[in-house]
């Protein structure tokens, strides 16, 4: 349904004589901004930007302001759905006071190069576009997570993870908004001890309502749970493919295009973050990477899924032994024959005849290596006090690279595929296959 006249007409008189004032104002607000200098170096600076003291120095304007009332009256009368309850996922607000929407089409006016130079042009440009989101009902629900410790090595392309999912690098002024917080009211979010270039970027669309009353219950969405399902099976793809430690800094939600109030969503960060950049991904990488990403969303076998975040959590643990325990118990997770008897032989023999005749013995001692010196830590034998600590390091390194090698050998590999169960049977068919169609043995007769 296309915007009524009388709308349009007051709209456009009221974006006529109200932006210019919007985009003249001083920011009266102050923000602490770091801006990356070169690699390990940044700058800061305080800056004014617009925030609530300038938003409300406006919104003093719009009170003052005779086209707003006339406005509210068209609104009332010729498009009364923009003085609704907008529900949205989880919330719902009301329009009621079209001031709100002024400011917000204030503020897309800004973002709009061609304001510089024909403001009627972008104001024609902007009522098209709302008249489209108030035909279809339907933005985009979108959440940008940026990670830390990860480095995109002569990607300079988004990188297609799947429809909706791409990891890309973050856009200079990107990284600039995340450490840019308010003097006054902000919390810092701390780049100069953690290195963010990049981030996963998830999009789904998302349908809206208008709704005259305020809705009795609210709409449920799974959103922000898919992207962190998501977000949490890059990260997995990653530490399977190579060694290092990433992980997420912060996590922004939005919905866009943003021509009405309250779509700008929120934020969320975990309590702990890797602080050096350790995770390197090269452009030859990005195949590998990919499969990896697929196998483990697609795996039937959950074990694989817990054994990759055992490997996750052993990368970012600051203790050799806590990785040590973690990279043990991922090796377990999937190499355990579901069997209790010699548990340990079994989980060392069963990662032997992941390989080649040749290997099998060496694999075989690694592991048996790695299972003397976490028994020693569990019982109290070893810590890193202890005259030979560095031996905890060194085999935690080690551990977390068997249980990569497995994670790989399991996701990549079409003859270890499927969703048997990994019994002893299975285990068994590994270590002494079935040959098909030899002949039976014939034991003698000891009668």
């Amino acid at each position: 349904m296309p915007l009524s006249d009388q709308f349009t007409a007051a709209t456009q008189k009221a974006l006529l004589e109200l932006y210019p004032i919007f985009s003249s104002l001083v920011p009266q607000d102050y923000r602490r901004v770091v801006r990356p200098t070169a690699p390990g170096t940044h700058s800061i600076s305080i800056e004014p930007y617009r925030g609530s003291s300038s938003w409300m120095a406006f919104i003093r304007v719009l009170e003052t302001s005779s086209v707003v009332g006339e406005l509210q009256t068209v609104i009332k009368y010729s498009q009364p759905e923009l003085s609704y309850h907008l529900v949205l996922p989880g919330q719902a607000m009301s329009l009621a006071d079209c001031k709100a929407l002024l400011v917000t089409w204030c503020s897309a006016l800004e973002v709009d190069p061609t304001a510089q130079q024909s403001l009627p042009k972008a104001i024609d440009s902007l009522l098209a576009d709302l008249g489209r989101l108030l035909d279809e009902k339907t933005l985009t629900h979108r959440a940008i997570t940026s990670l830390v410790g990860v480095k995109l090595s002569g990607v300079d392309v988004p990188i297609h993870v799947d429809r909706g999912v791409t990891l890309r690098p973050l856009s200079e002024n990107e990284v600039v908004e995340l450490g840019a917080q308010d003097i006054a009211f902000g919390q810092p979010h701390d780049l100069l001890s953690h290195s963010v270039s990049c981030c996963i970027d998830y999009q789904s669309q998302c349908g809206f309502t208008l709704e005259a009353t305020s809705p009795q219950a609210l709409v449920v969405s799974d959103f922000i749970q898919e992207a962190w399902n998501r977000s949490a099976n890059i990260l997995r793809a990653l530490h399977v493919l190579k060694r290092g430690r990433a992980g997420v800094f912060l996590t922004q939600t939005e919905f866009t295009p943003k021509l009405l109030p309250f779509l700008g969503g929120g934020s969320s960060w975990p309590l702990n973050r890797p602080t050096f950049a350790s995770l390197e991904l090269l452009s030859t990488e990005v195949r590998e990477f990919l499969d990896l990403e697929r196998a483990l969303l697609d795996a039937t076998r959950q074990e694989l899924r817990i054994a990759a975040d055992r490997l996750v959590d052993a990368e970012n643990r600051l203790s050799p032994v806590d990785a040590l325990l973690d990279a043990v118990i991922g090796l377990e997770v999937v190499l355990n024959p579901m069997d209790s008897s010699e548990l340990a032989f079994r989980v060392a023999l069963n990662y032997a005849f992941l390989a080649l005749p040749e290997h099998r013995r060496e694999r075989y001692d690694r592991v048996r290596l790695i299972q003397r010196t976490r028994n020693r830590v569990v019982h109290g034998g070893l810590n890193l006090q202890s005259a030979d600590a560095a031996t905890i390091d060194e085999h935690a390194s080690l551990a977390k690279a068997c249980l990569r090698d497995v994670l790989k050998s399991f996701l990549l590999d079409d003859s270890l595929k499927g969703n048997k169960k990994f019994d002893a049977d299975f285990w068994l068919d590994r270590v002494i296959p079935v040959v098909v169609g030899e002949d039976k043995l014939v034991l003698p007769n000891t009668n």
